[in-house]
Protein backbone atom coordinates (compact mmCIF):
# COMPACT_ATOMS: atom_id res chain seq x y z
CA UNK A 1 0.00 0.00 0.00
CA UNK A 2 2.81 2.40 0.87
CA UNK A 3 4.59 1.68 -2.41
CA UNK A 4 1.40 2.38 -4.35
CA UNK A 5 0.94 5.72 -2.57
CA UNK A 6 4.55 6.60 -3.17
CA UNK A 7 4.31 5.70 -6.86
CA UNK A 8 1.13 7.77 -7.21
CA UNK A 9 2.79 10.70 -5.45
CA UNK A 10 5.78 10.41 -7.77
CA UNK A 11 3.58 10.28 -10.88
CA UNK A 12 1.58 13.24 -9.64
CA UNK A 13 4.77 15.20 -9.06
CA UNK A 14 5.83 14.39 -12.63
CA UNK A 15 2.52 15.69 -13.96
CA UNK A 16 2.63 18.90 -11.97
CA UNK A 17 6.33 19.36 -12.56
CA UNK A 18 7.39 19.35 -8.94
CA UNK A 19 10.34 17.30 -7.87
CA UNK A 20 9.23 16.40 -4.41
CA UNK A 21 10.77 14.23 -1.77
CA UNK A 22 8.84 12.30 0.77
CA UNK A 23 10.64 12.29 4.05
CA UNK A 24 9.58 11.56 7.57
CA UNK A 25 10.04 15.07 8.98
CA UNK A 26 8.06 18.26 8.75
CA UNK A 27 11.05 20.25 7.55
CA UNK A 28 9.42 23.26 5.92
CA UNK A 29 12.78 25.04 5.47
CA UNK A 30 13.53 22.94 2.39
CA UNK A 31 11.88 24.66 -0.60
CA UNK A 32 10.75 21.35 -2.13
CA UNK A 33 9.01 20.29 1.02
CA UNK A 34 7.60 23.76 1.63
CA UNK A 35 5.39 23.20 -1.41
CA UNK A 36 4.19 19.95 0.10
CA UNK A 37 2.86 18.76 3.35
CA UNK A 38 4.27 15.53 4.68
CA UNK A 39 1.88 13.46 6.71
CA UNK A 40 2.93 10.51 8.79
CA UNK A 41 1.47 7.17 7.82
CA UNK A 42 1.61 4.03 9.90
CA UNK A 43 4.87 3.95 11.80
CA UNK A 44 7.66 5.89 10.13
CA UNK A 45 6.27 5.76 6.57
CA UNK A 46 5.72 9.22 5.12
CA UNK A 47 3.44 9.99 2.20
CA UNK A 48 3.32 13.15 0.17
CA UNK A 49 0.12 15.15 0.20
CA UNK A 50 -0.06 18.18 -2.07
CA UNK A 51 -1.55 21.51 -1.12
CA UNK A 52 -4.93 22.39 -2.52
CA UNK A 53 -3.69 24.64 -5.35
CA UNK A 54 -1.54 21.83 -6.75
CA UNK A 55 -4.36 19.35 -6.29
CA UNK A 56 -6.77 21.74 -7.98
CA UNK A 57 -4.34 22.24 -10.86
CA UNK A 58 -4.16 18.49 -11.32
CA UNK A 59 -7.96 18.11 -11.22
CA UNK A 60 -8.48 21.00 -13.65
CA UNK A 61 -5.90 19.51 -16.02
CA UNK A 62 -7.50 16.10 -15.67
CA UNK A 63 -10.96 17.58 -16.29
CA UNK A 64 -9.69 19.36 -19.39
CA UNK A 65 -8.17 16.16 -20.73
CA UNK A 66 -11.42 14.27 -20.06
CA UNK A 67 -13.41 17.04 -21.75
CA UNK A 68 -11.09 16.90 -24.76
CA UNK A 69 -11.43 13.14 -24.98
CA UNK A 70 -15.22 13.42 -24.76
CA UNK A 71 -15.23 16.09 -27.46
CA UNK A 72 -13.09 13.97 -29.79
CA UNK A 73 -15.24 10.89 -29.11
CA UNK A 74 -18.42 12.90 -29.72
CA UNK A 75 -17.06 14.21 -33.02
CA UNK A 76 -16.02 10.67 -33.98
CA UNK A 77 -19.54 9.37 -33.29
CA UNK A 78 -21.11 12.22 -35.26
CA UNK A 79 -18.74 11.60 -38.17
CA UNK A 80 -19.48 7.87 -38.09
CA UNK A 81 -23.25 8.50 -38.02
CA UNK A 82 -23.05 11.00 -40.89
CA UNK A 83 -20.90 8.62 -42.90
CA UNK A 84 -23.43 5.81 -42.50
CA UNK A 85 -26.25 8.19 -43.50
CA UNK A 86 -24.25 9.28 -46.54
CA UNK A 87 -23.63 5.67 -47.56
CA UNK A 88 -27.35 4.90 -47.21
CA UNK A 89 -28.32 7.93 -49.31
CA UNK A 90 -25.70 7.03 -51.91
CA UNK A 91 -27.11 3.53 -52.12
CA UNK A 92 -30.65 4.88 -52.54
CA UNK A 93 -29.48 7.34 -55.20
CA UNK A 94 -27.73 4.57 -57.15
CA UNK A 95 -30.87 2.46 -56.89
CA UNK A 96 -33.05 5.30 -58.22
CA UNK A 97 -30.55 6.00 -61.01
CA UNK A 98 -30.70 2.34 -62.07
CA UNK A 99 -34.51 2.43 -62.07
CA UNK A 100 -34.53 5.60 -64.20
CA UNK A 101 -31.99 4.21 -66.68
CA UNK A 102 -33.93 0.95 -66.94
CA UNK A 103 -37.10 2.96 -67.61
CA UNK A 104 -35.35 5.01 -70.31
CA UNK A 105 -34.03 1.86 -72.02
CA UNK A 106 -37.48 0.27 -71.89
CA UNK A 107 -39.08 3.38 -73.42
CA UNK A 108 -36.40 3.40 -76.11
CA UNK A 109 -37.18 -0.22 -76.99
CA UNK A 110 -40.90 0.56 -77.19
CA UNK A 111 -40.21 3.53 -79.49
CA UNK A 112 -37.91 1.43 -81.69
CA UNK A 113 -40.59 -1.24 -82.01
CA UNK A 114 -43.23 1.34 -83.07
CA UNK A 115 -41.05 3.05 -85.66
CA UNK A 116 -41.03 1.59 -89.13
CA UNK A 117 -37.92 -0.25 -90.21
CA UNK A 118 -35.24 1.63 -92.16
CA UNK A 119 -35.73 -0.56 -95.24
CA UNK A 120 -39.40 0.34 -95.31
CA UNK A 121 -38.64 4.07 -95.10
CA UNK A 122 -36.07 3.85 -97.94
CA UNK A 123 -38.52 1.89 -100.14
CA UNK A 124 -41.36 4.34 -99.50
CA UNK A 125 -39.10 7.31 -100.32
CA UNK A 126 -37.97 5.70 -103.57
CA UNK A 127 -41.59 5.04 -104.55
CA UNK A 128 -42.59 8.61 -103.75
CA UNK A 129 -39.86 9.96 -106.08
CA UNK A 130 -41.23 8.02 -109.03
Amino acid sequence: MYKTKLILAFLFSMVVGIHAKADNTHNHDDEHVSMLEVFQGDGDEGIVCYKSKHRNFFFITFAMVVALVLLVYSRFRIKKRLLSELEEKTRLLEEKQKEILDSIHYASRIQQSLLPKEKYIVRVLKESKK
